[in-house]
């Protein structure tokens, strides 16, 4: 008998580690004129958020303000620091403007990346509280009051121009509010109410705190600023009122700032650009108050424009980061591939919305804000029938559709052009295609792009995509192209009234299938939606395939699958499988029915590192045989070792955990315990474990022998 410890030692499996995320308003403008210190002026290109701000002139030369404040040619360094040549713009040898142009796009939007993420799960806590309250607060009678703190802080230099009567106006009066945004969008159960305080002045100039930092190109220490306004306004609040949730953290803090913005002025850079941070899970600064710990935040400055009071816009949606919902726009601003489109801007606060009106009118919630916050739920469309679509703001109605493909689907919501939505840009169905299945890879851990604030960073795999109804590209070529006429994206238009039909957008799915099924008939009836829902490839009495996932590791795969009916008798799964581009025959097998119309299989004995396999997968009953739903798949790399080990990569799968020893193929017989008691994982190989322990696996072979593996299990 061997005892095998993997890797001289016990591998731990970080079963929840969830990112902090680290968010903000895209840049208001990306095209403006830059003035020189002598007068001259030229034309500019600015994209970025707090994380992530690049200038270049029109012809793509990177530029960065000198300290005697004549704008100078830049370039990077292979770290993606930033550097002025000493040049001053349109004045400079070819060969520097040149090395201007050489952006490492790659590089700035990696680095961006890391600073917004730092390792604490509060940001999904927090959208779990809030859809969870949702549900408590629904049909129940009773109001949930939310509060929110807002502490107004001025600096040495800088001084407020507007009162804390006038913010508190703007917050909370019954008409063009926050307080009325957010509670048209709630609904009715929810009372918000924002608490705000005394203006305080802080010390230092405003430079000190929004300086961008020299190599990098972001603000100096805006955290700072938080932690000192917090000190200066314990006399006189207690902060214990604003921890809702129990959990010894304050829910948030929000800072309006004394001036302008860097994101409306990006020609002054010692400005704040406004955004959601944390200060102590990102930076570390312990401040405990009223026996609460602060930790997030958000802001944004007093003056909109020039001399304007802040609209609501600015606010609304650094708002809506500290009730957990992520940012809808591209927040990579990766030119090297285009840019992502996204939900088109103006339609959606958690885009661009909250600059409308000159940031006075955000629009209202579409159906994935809803849906995330728990407001409402969407109603699954069924094939043979014909539906209505209120607009989404009258009573939270909206539909979905499914894919094959669990965690993707497609979802159906109607906006009109008045009230909060008064300036999207026109009226109609918008149609989103979403994805929750898609990883990013932070410190050789796998999160969701929901959870790291890069949903829509992908042009070519955008995960809240907007389905153009005039099938225009959702790949830009500048943020501007976001600012034409986008009536054309509604449905229906003059031209198309249907998807999934010949000449009209398709409902694609990522795994390289098309639904079966169309939308056609689409009509706008006095600003309400009316379509049908066909099936073109429906054969009676024979479900189809659905909510497919896979595991895959060096050696094999285990592939779940539901039925669309589960009331079919005698059904059967099949799935045939062989190496992709091989010219050998398919392999056929029958997957076990796990119960209420679920299916799996493990198909053992694959080729390692990253092989290509594809699966066919059908079922069959008396009446016929259903399409087949094919699944692309892959092996994972095996290490350089002979003996068998359990293969569990580190990630976060909601605890639960597909069980398998890679090199045991050939074992007559495999056994299961976690703290040394019995583990039976079931037909579908799947073990969840409640608790950190041990897990081992006693494999027997043919002759008799036998080996232990065994690895130790952190649960967070």
């Amino acid at each position: 008998m061997k005892l095998i410890m993997l890797r001289k030692g016990l591998i731990y499996l970080i079963l929840l580690i969830l990112p902090v995320i680290a968010m903000a308003g895209p840049v208001g403008e990306t095209n403006t004129i830059y003035t020189q210190p002598d007068g001259s002026s030229f034309a500019v290109r600015v994209y970025g958020d707090e994380w992530l701000r690049i200038r270049t002139t029109q012809d793509g030369a990177a530029i960065i303000k000198d300290e005697d404040g004549w704008w100078c040619y830049a370039v990077y360094n292979v770290n993606g620091e930033i550097s002025s040549t000493g040049h001053h713009v349109g004045n400079a040898p070819a060969e520097i403007i040149s090395a201007a142009r050489n952006i490492p796009y790659r590089t700035l939007s990696s680095n961006a990346a890391r600073r917004r993420s730092v390792g604490n799960e509060q940001a999904l806590r927090t959208i779990e509280s809030i859809r969870n309250q949702s549900v408590q607060t629904k049909g129940s009678g009773q109001t949930y009051q939310k509060r929110g703190l807002v502490l107004l802080v001025e600096f040495s230099d800088v001084k407020f121009k507007f009162t804390k009567e006038q913010f508190y106006r703007l917050l909370n009066e019954q008409t063009g509010s926050a307080k009325q945004y957010f509670q048209e969008q709630f609904g009715q159960g929810w009372e918000f109410i924002f608490d705000v305080s005394d203006i305080l002045t802080l010390n230092w100039p405003s430079s000190h705190y929004g300086k961008n930092d020299e190599k990098e190109d972001f603000d100096y220490c805006p955290w700072d600023m938080i932690a000192q306004a917090c000190q200066l306004a314990d006399n006189t609040i207690d902060f214990s009122l604003y921890d809702q949730d129990g959990d010894n953290y304050v829910d948030n803090v929000y800072v309006f700032y004394a001036g302008l913005s860097e994101s409306e002025h990006t020609d002054q850079p010692d400005l704040i650009w406004p955004h959601q941070y944390y200060i102590y899970s990102g930076k570390g600064i312990n401040l405990v108050l009223d026996g609460k710990r602060i930790d997030r935040y958000a802001c944004s400055s007093e003056i909109r424009g020039d001399r304007d009071l802040a609209g609501i816009g600015s606010f609304c949606h650094e708002y809506a980061h500290t009730l957990g919902l992520m940012d809808l726009y591209d927040t990579d601003y990766d030119e090297e591939d285009g840019w992502a489109a996204g939900t088109w801007r103006s339609t959606s606060l958690m885009d661009g919305g909250n600059y409308n009106n000159d940031s006075q009118t955000p629009p209202y919630f579409n159906c994935i804000e809803r849906e995330l916050l728990g407001i409402s739920q969407a109603t699954v469309l069924q094939t043979g029938q014909s539906y209505e679509l209120s607009p989404v703001n009258e009573n939270g109605q909206f539909y979905r559709l499914d894919t094959d493909t669990k965690d993707e689907y497609y979802l159906f919501e109607c906006r009109s052009n008045d009230g909060w939505d008064k300036y999207i840009g026109g009226k109609g169905m918008l149609v989103y295609h979403i994805d929750k299945n898609l990883k990013s890879i932070f410190d050789g851990y796998e999160y969701s792009v929901w959870t790291m604030n890069e949903i829509n960073t992908r042009v070519d795999h955008q995960c809240a995509d907007l389905i153009e109804a005039d099938g225009r590209s959702d790949r830009i070529n500048s943020l501007s192209d976001l600012k034409g006429n986008i009536s054309e994206i509604f449905f229906p238009t003059t031209r198309v009234t249907s998807l999934g039909t010949d000449g009209s957008p398709q409902l694609d799915f990522w795994n390289g299938n098309t639904s079966n099924v169309s939308i056609t008939g689409i009509r706008n009836v006095n600003g309400k939606i009316t379509f049908n829902v066909v099936d073109r490839d429906a054969v009676q009495g024979v479900p189809s395939v659905r909510n497919v996932e896979y595991t895959t590791f060096p050696d094999a795969a285990i592939i779940t699958f539901e039925a669309s009916d589960t009331d079919i008798p005698n059904t059967v799964a099949v799935i045939d499988w062989k190496k992709t581009a091989s010219d050998a025959p398919y392999t056929t097998i029958k997957p076990a029915s796990i119960g209420d119309g679920k299916y799996a299989c493990k198909i053992e004995g694959l080729e390692s590192g990253n092989v290509s396999y594809e699966a066919l997968i059908r079922f069959e009953t008396q009446e016929g045989v259903s399409s087949s739903y094919k699944l692309p798949f892959m092996t994972k790399r095996k290490p350089g070792v002979s003996w068998p080990y359990i293969y569990m990569p580190q990630t976060r799968r909601d605890n639960a955990l597909a069980l398998h020893v890679v090199g045991a193929s050939e074992a007559s017989e495999i056994s299961w315990y976690y703290d040394d008691v019995p583990v039976n994982p079931g037909k579908d190989y799947i073990f969840r474990p409640d608790a950190s322990g041990v897990l081992k696996a006693v494999v027997i072979w043919e002759d008799g022998s036998k080996d232990i593996i065994i690895k130790q299990l952190n649960v967070e």
